[in-house]
């Protein structure tokens, strides 16, 4: 499964996406500052994240 947040998104929370076992991809669009801790914990099929200019920080295990 591929997800692409919106642009005018500012952060990824904690634990956003944790468990989501069936997340393949995902985009993050340039709007996005911050990717909270734990967001993608045991996304266990994630193989590609797509990052743009903008990202100030990713948090403690986000991809963990």
């Amino acid at each position: 499964m591929h997800v692409e947040l919106r642009e005018g998104l500012e952060r990824v929370d904690r634990y956003a996406f944790q468990e989501f076992t069936s997340l393949e991809t995902i985009t993050i669009p340039s709007t996005v500052k911050v990717i909270g801790s734990l967001s993608f914990d045991h996304c266990t099929h994630l193989m590609n994240v797509e990052l743009t200019e903008g990202l100030e920080s990713i948090n403690d295990a986000a991809f963990f």
